[in-house]
């Protein structure tokens, strides 16, 4: 989604009025004209772009009157004048939608019905008033007067019945019209549009029309009122009585409310802002609105609301997002700071709309800027962000800042692979028709919000995929999840209830497709429900065949390699939780990117009901520097620091490109944010040489460090035991033969001519080799590594496909003397550092010409990743892909690799192309032949090299030598923490060892070093 801004320079340009901030501005008292203008003139020059003129508590000059028409005529020309945006507010106070008690006055079908049941234990209990069903003890129909449960409605006079489009059409007669009939020409073409404040169908129990039953029968093809019981019971077909209900409710209200005031602002050329009531969980929108996301469509700007000094929320601020980016509108508002307090100060609201803002939200409405604070005035709802507060006179620098971040958070491409099912539909069950905040209801809410969480922690961009919203605008292009305007390569299921049955069909055919879905763990996929109805078997198998997450533990790294993120890692000792979005701009080769600390602090340090996250409370006071490593999600020519305020270039940020991402240190003031402008320049298009290289030379690796064993006096075999494990116990008992069973395997069809295998010892001169049960001549040649690590080559004709035994029968044993050094050892270091050895039992390592496949590899930290068994041995294929090593079975690899590959170029991209670039290289060193010429070795950045007139038309040849490390050979392989800062003797541990050093944390799988590189010319 994006909008044109081929003619904007965000550096230099002053930031237009239609992205900076429209606050409320309280019409709150007698309103008089030259304090209105005075006032207009304090927002203009404080950077304000327009206001909304809003009737609200204190009014005396009466509401939609003469005088008050003629408030709205002089300030719509006032702030035409001076190029702002005025807004109207469509009600006297809030919620909006009773036209100043005009609307509810006409009568009962016009007010707000809340739905009700009478359990009856007694028949001499009055009816109640507005029955419109009774139900026997069975819950079956009956007349009134035997009735068990009665099912009622209760009216609210003071407000109005929103699913109703009659209603909603007084509404718009009673202010929408008067307005536009009344206001003068000039005016009403300068009006740029109308704010409509938390309609709302519910704010008790059930929502109840007079219109609801007809539109149930035509929905559904069947009768509500003798289902209407499973609203409160659960009784006959409930769950699917309750999906129907709620589902109808939030299509009557968002049709008959919110884009029937749309579609008349669009005749008439006003723009529909504001927001609606209790976005804050499935709970709370389910009776104030069925589902909050289908009604952001009928707004031009849709918005939230956030109160108090809290945490921006990053679920209804996603809600929000996502519902306008699918659905292609640019701007999107919030409604805050109210409810803040007096002593709610600058760094406050910069720490809490940049959250916003890195949430994608950009449109800031302040809440609010009062016309007087006289008397309750200084009360409702503060604070007042206006020309009574101290700090107004600063105020103008930020307000720059969050507007020229908007306008590029508005303008820009967004880009975002992850989106997580909204399950509203799950609350639709869980709720009684009298309670709505249901354990159930929380539980689904729960696991959205933790998984929603984490993925902000990660750094992933996600939105939310509503049920209504991707029935109406979904589709599957390419592999793809279309949801409207957006595509989405991983779909994640958290734990739900229901789903509705035509998502259903959607994730079928994009799994079909080869769209990633990820399932909740908590699922109970035999009892889930499709539109309320008992879930199919094979639908059940669908859903449990996909992989799964436990979103209340560790998180997989679920996410294909293509997903683009902000990976910001805050540097050990630091505080900080920072956090990122961008915009793309493909027609100027940009992309701006704003990067925040969330971080919180004294005055702002609260937690509310719906969010699950505890603040991180050992940061609060603190106010050093945040340092911090970032990777963005694409490379960069030159990336600039810009000033927020100014658009003036602060600074160039020194990075390095590594895999496509740049990737720099930066260091954030406390609770600080910054704005970043990546530039990559016109180029003939880079090609990549990473895929399809032929090996040359270099044998592979399979490190073997676990045996069975059994000692000669003791019989019994211990399995898997870790090498450096056994020699330790071994250690710790009397002299003995010891035969140690060492297992590989390879699969059906190996080619051991080919592979041409070896083993890599440490030679015991006392030892005896066995191979499958045969005795192994004593022909050791050459060395691995190290002379003192010899090699047995294995003949072909004693090995075997599937599992192969290598079998050691050593005498094991220590001398009286080394045996008392051992005990000395015990007791201080200067003993243990010169200790010797007669006996040694070490890992072994097989060698030769073939591809090691892990059952797992798991990526970790940076250039790490855990694998795990069982590793099993393949036959070489003739190319590999440099990009990834591991992946291309070379997991415990030591050495040199020598690879060559041939290329063709046109002849213009042969004079093109000037430079050969690398990743910064996760090998120790490259040393690179391009057509004969050899070039210098690299080591060091800047990973590249000049290749100026060494390109030919047609066929090219490259050859690479890369130098590795002995780290994935010779460990330590097992500690939890795979690169750490410091290796010691004990770092390579799995147990205590003889003379009481501890074992780190450690694992069973194998932690490695990740190494290749990616290569492209340019």
């Amino acid at each position: 989604m994006k909008m044109n801004s081929d003619h904007l320079d965000f550096t230099t340009y002053e930031v237009a009025p239609e992205f900076r901030p429209i606050p409320f501005w309280s019409w709150n008292a007698e309103l008089e004209e030259t304090e209105l203008i005075r006032q207009i003139h304090e927002m203009y020059h404080a950077g304000m772009g327009g206001f909304i003129m809003h009737a609200r508590g204190g009014l005396k000059t009466k509401y939609l009157g003469k005088k008050w028409l003629d408030c709205i005529n002089l300030c719509t020309r006032e702030a035409l004048k001076l190029g702002m945006l005025p807004y109207l507010y469509d009600e006297n106070g809030w919620p909006s939608g009773f036209g100043d008690g005009k609307v509810n006055a006409l009568g009962e079908k016009y007010q707000q019905k809340y739905l009700n049941i009478l359990e009856r234990n007694d028949s001499s209990v009055p009816l109640p008033e507005h029955i419109i069903a009774a139900f026997d003890q069975n819950f079956h129909p009956t007349a009134q007067e035997h009735a068990k449960f009665i099912v009622h409605y209760t009216l609210n006079p003071y407000y109005v019945d929103n699913l109703d489009a009659e209603v909603a059409g007084k509404f718009i007669e009673f202010v929408y019209d008067y307005y536009y009939q009344t206001l003068p020409e000039d005016v009403r073409n300068g009006i740029c549009g109308i704010f409509t404040d938390e309609p709302q169908i519910s704010r008790k129990t059930a929502p109840w029309s007079l219109i609801i039953e007809k539109e149930y029968q035509a929905a559904y093809q069947e009768e509500l009122l003798p289902r209407v019981i499973e609203l409160f019971y659960e009784t006959g077909n409930w769950k699917r009585t309750r999906v129907r209900y709620y589902r109808l409710c939030t299509q009557l209200f968002r049709k008959n409310y919110i884009e029937q005031i749309g579609s008349w602002c669009q005749t008439h050329g006003w723009k529909l802002i504001g927001h609606h009531f209790g976005e804050e969980s499935f709970s709370s929108q389910l009776y104030s609105n069925g589902a909050i996301m289908p009604q952001y469509c009928g707004y031009d700007i849709p918005g939230n609301d956030h109160l108090g000094r809290v945490e921006s929320y990053i679920t209804v601020d996603t809600q929000l997002v996502s519902a306008a980016a699918q659905l292609g509108k640019k701007q999107i508002l919030t409604e805050t700071f109210g409810c803040s307090g007096w002593n709610f100060n600058m760094r406050g609201m910069e720490w809490l709309y940049q959250q916003q803002m890195v949430h994608g939200i950009n449109y800031l409405c302040q809440h609010l800027e009062g016309y007087s604070l006289r008397g309750l005035r200084k009360r409702d709802y503060p604070m007042s962000v206006f020309y009574q507060h101290p700090m107004w006179k600063n105020i103008r620098k930020q307000n720059d800042a969050f507007s020229r971040v908007g306008s590029i958070l508005a303008s820009g491409e967004i880009q975002c692979d992850t989106v997580i099912f909204h399950g509203e539909s799950s609350a639709h069950i869980a709720a009684d028709g009298i309670r709505c905040f249901t354990d159930l209801a929380k539980k689904c809410w729960s696991s959205m919000l933790v998984l929603s969480e984490k993925l902000e922690v990660s750094g992933v961009p996600f939105h939310y995929a509503d049920e209504v919203l991707t029935e109406e605008l979904g589709s599957i292009n390419s592999g793809k999840l279309k949801i409207g305007q957006m595509e989405y390569k991983v779909f994640l299921l958290p734990e739900v209830l229901n789903i509705s049955g035509k998502v259903t069909a959607l994730l079928k055919e994009f799994h079909a497709q080869g769209g990633k879905i990820f399932c909740s763990v908590h699922n109970d996929f035999e009892r889930i429900c499709i539109d309320g109805e008992p879930v199919s078997e094979e639908t059940a198998e669908f859903f449990k065949s996909l992989p799964q997450f436990d979103e209340f533990g560790t998180l997989p790294e679920f996410a294909p390699d293509d997903i683009r993120k902000i990976d910001c890692r805050v540097l050990e000792g630091t505080p900080g939780q920072i956090r990122g979005t961008w915009r793309v701009f493909p027609e100027r080769n940009e992309t701006w990117y704003f990067i925040a600390d969330f971080a919180a602090i004294p005055e702002n340090a609260f937690e509310c009901d719906w969010k699950i996250t505890p603040l991180h409370w050992d940061t609060l006071g603190n106010e050093s520097s945040v340092k911090c490593e970032i990777s963005l999600p694409y490379s960069a020519d030159e990336i600039w620091c810009i000033d927020q305020a100014s658009g003036k270039i602060l600074s160039r940020i020194q990075h390095l490109n590594v895999h496509g991402k740049a990737r720099f240190f930066h260091t954030f003031s406390a609770r600080g944010s910054v704005l970043l402008k990546a530039v990559t320049y016109p180029k003939a298009e880079p090609q990549d040489l990473t895929g399809n290289w032929k090996v040359m030379s270099g044998k592979n690796v399979l490190l073997l460090d676990t045996a069975d064993y059994r000692r000669e006096d003791d019989q019994k075999l211990v399995k898997n035991c870790n090498t450096l494990s056994i020699f330790e116990r071994m250690l710790a008992l009397p002299d003995s033969r010891i035969e140690l069973y060492f297992h590989f395997t390879c699969v059906p069809g190996f080619n051991f001519s080919k592979a041409s295998l070896a083993m890599a010892l440490e030679r015991d001169p006392e030892a005896e080799y066995y191979l499958n049960g045969a005795k192994l001549p004593d022909d050791f040649s050459g060395y691995f590594i190290d002379r003192g690590i010899e090699v047995l080559q294995l003949p072909e004709s004693m090995l075997k496909e599937g599992e192969n035994e290598f079998k050691i029968v050593l005498p094991f044993h220590q001398s009286p003397e080394i045996r008392a050094h051992l005990e000395r050892a015990k007791h201080f270091e200067s003993e243990s550092n010169k200790l010797y050895y007669d006996s040694e039992i070490e890992a072994i390592y097989l060698l030769g010409d073939f591809q090691c496949r892990a059952g797992k590899i798991m990526p970790d930290q940076l250039r790490t990743a855990f694998a795990g068994g069982p590793f099993i041995l393949e036959n070489s294929t003739d190319t590999i892909s440099l990009g990834n090593l591991l992946d291309a079975g070379y997991l415990f690899f030591s050495g040199d690799l020598n690879v060559s590959q041939d290329f063709e170029l046109t002849k213009e991209q042969a004079t093109l192309f000037r430079k050969l670039k690398f990743t910064p290289c996760k090998a120790n060193s490259l040393s690179v032949n391009l057509n004969g010429t050899t070039l210098p070795m690299i080591y060091t950045a800047p990973y590249e090299l000049d290749i100026s007139g060494l390109l030919r038309p047609g066929k090219n040849r490259i050859s690479l030598e890369l130098s590795t490390s002995c780290r994935n050979t010779l460990g330590p392989m097992h500690m939890t923490e795979i690169n750490p800062y410091a290796v010691g003797p004990s770092s390579f541990l799995l147990e205590p060892n003889f003379i009481g050093a501890k074992a780190p944390n450690h694992t069973d799988d194998y932690g490695i070093i990740d190494y290749g590189l990616e290569i492209t010319l340019e």
